[in-house]
């Protein structure tokens, strides 16, 4: 397992995939600074990350190792069944891993910003910090039901569909009682009762107690899709 997490490493270390890591965050706060104004900076670059940069990383990290799997030899490196569900591991750890460190890259971004405007950003870096984490355990199961569709969908395709049903359709049902049918809702939950922001982008507002129950249900239904669709991986390709 550990020359595979080498072998993979290699491979998402290429310029276009660390550039996306840091441009994403970047633009992410440069949206969220021209359409509002200073005193809601933090909490609507955190709509932005949710709504759609945050699936739009996973989804360009997605793209290019499939592509780089294609002109390798159309996935001649994970026809070996031994090592073909821990090679595909090792893919999502790497991401995973790159889509933690796009959001430190934010919360720097974030950071320098209060700096120019001392008095009107204010930052809680442990709220968002705490925030950021639970959106990426929430998101968890994206990466692995992009690989178990791409059998089949092209992954431009996926990409478009996961960004557009992030921005569009996933606000209005995180906004209903059945948010947990839709998994692109589940960062949404999160935003919304650590950040106090709505799926609409608004902020909550006065003080609103957490639901930890729906935080738990979101990130347990992320862990157990990402299992189940490894699993429907592994064995489609038995």
């Amino acid at each position: 397992m550990k020359n595979i997490l080498k072998s993979e490493y290699i491979k998402v270390r290429g310029f276009n995939r660390i550039r996306m890591v840091i441009v994403l965050p970047i633009v992410t706060v440069f949206i969220a600074l021209v359409m509002s104004s200073p005193t809601i900076l933090v909490s609507f670059s955190l709509y932005w990350w949710e709504a759609m940069f945050l699936f739009l990383l996973m989804s360009l990290l997605f793209l290019f190792d499939f592509n780089s799997e294609l002109r390798a030899g159309k996935f001649q490196n994970i026809d070996i069944k031994k090592y073909r569900m821990k090679i595909q591991v090792s893919k999502i750890l790497w991401m995973l891993l790159q889509s933690l460190l796009a959001s430190i890259i934010l919360i720097v971004v974030l950071w320098l910003v209060s700096l120019i405007f001392p008095e009107i950003v204010v930052i809680n870096f442990a709220k968002l910090a705490l925030t950021l984490l639970l959106m990426l355990f929430a998101v968890l199961w994206n990466l692995p039901v992009l690989y178990f569709l791409s059998r089949w969908v092209s992954p431009y395709v996926l990409l478009a569909g996961n960004v557009l049903i992030s921005l569009l359709v996933a606000p209005l049902v995180a906004q209903t009682n059945f948010w947990f049918v839709l998994p692109w809702t589940y960062q949404y939950i999160i935003g919304k009762n650590v950040m106090q922001i709505k799926p609409s982008g608004d902020v909550i507002s006065g003080v609103v107690t957490p639901n930890i129950t729906n935080i738990v249900i979101a990130i347990g239904l992320s862990v157990v899709l990402s299992i189940m669709f490894s699993y429907l991986q592994k064995r489609g390709e038995n």
